[in-house]
């Protein structure tokens, strides 16, 4: 009995140790995919005393915030946690929001016609390995080199004013900038649908939260998932509830996940479950190409452990 009181007392003061530690810290920017997470707050399915998340503006400044070590995990393209990886920062991906199959863009004056029709023109795009791909597989359709076209950095956030202020002829983007672009008068003559597998958006965590915040992650993931099935069981209510975040009209909400794959639990299964190479496969084609773009050292196969199925195994009660 005495041996039991013990063993009793030590898991008791254990769980005591989880219930006083602070909220794992999440950043996020705003983008459809990420958006269940949203969505999980607005139904009360994330508990403040677990998850504290923090807002930015775009990926790289989240992945700014996890090299600095100011928040435990954050919502990024796959590609910038190889750069976190690239930069000594070993991120572990937990959970694949979506895949890009249409959703990310190259949108244009009306007068650029065709891909072709670019050469010499003006394309605004962010610096990282989502605009890399999406110019290289744009000027290898339209038969260019990135040579004969003006590739102009912005920031997903000065798109808009770049736009307004005709300072690009094309800009590579998503959404919610896509839809207000379009309502401008930009037209689409690309797509990541000509890119299949390689925009691929994820949840990741630096390696000392999943060690001692594993609960706290199930959480965030459990909740996830959740709002997804609200999302597609009742669609009306999650329409009115995403729509001020996206900043459009609640009947505008479902075309901005058009183009868009949204694995569920068991595709997230399948995509980071022991034993599968899948993910391992679409990440190493990225390594890959920005290797040759000379956006990172590192070399396929050169990383150590980039993705952890368990809290996708998990089955909420």
């Amino acid at each position: 009995m005495t041996l039991l009181s013990l063993v009793a007392a030590f898991i008791l003061t254990l769980g005591g140790c989880s219930e006083n530690q602070p909220p794992i810290k999440v950043a996020r920017h705003i983008w459809p995919g990420y958006e269940f997470m949203y969505l999980a707050e607005s139904l009360g399915r994330i508990a403040p005393s677990q998850v504290e998340f923090v807002q930015t503006d775009t990926a790289p400044d989240t992945l700014q915030l996890l090299l600095e070590g100011k928040v435990d995990g954050g919502a990024l393209t796959l590609d910038e946690v190889l750069r976190a990886h690239d930069k000594g920062l070993h991120l572990v991906t937990v959970l694949i929001f979506d895949i890009s199959a249409g959703a990310d863009v190259m949108l244009a004056n009306p007068a650029v016609d065709s891909l072709a029709a670019l050469k010499g023109k003006r394309i605004g795009a962010e610096t990282g390995a989502v605009g890399a791909i999406m110019l290289d597989r744009a000027m290898h359709a339209a038969g260019l080199t990135s040579d004969e076209v003006r590739v102009v950095p912005m920031r997903l956030d000065e798109q808009l004013a770049a736009w307004e202020t005709n300072r690009v002829d094309a800009i590579i983007t998503y959404e919610p900038i896509a839809s207000k672009l379009r309502a401008l008068g930009a037209k689409q003559i690309f797509s990541s649908r000509e890119a299949p597998n390689l925009i691929v958006d994820a949840l990741a965590f630096r390696p000392e939260a999943l060690e001692r915040r594993g609960e706290a992650i199930q959480h965030l993931v459990d909740a996830h998932f959740h709002a997804q099935e609200h999302f597609q069981s009742n669609a009306v209510d999650a329409h009115y509830r995403l729509a001020p975040r996206l900043g459009v009209d609640a009947d505008q909400v479902n075309g901005m996940y058009n183009g868009l794959v949204l694995p569920g639990r068991t595709f997230n299964q399948r995509l980071l479950g022991d034993g599968s190479l899948e993910m391992l496969h679409y990440a190493e084609q990225l390594i890959s190409i920005m290797h040759a773009a000379g956006m990172i050292n590192m070399e396929p196969h050169d990383h150590q452990v980039l993705f952890d199925g368990r809290f996708v195994r998990h089955q909420d009660p």
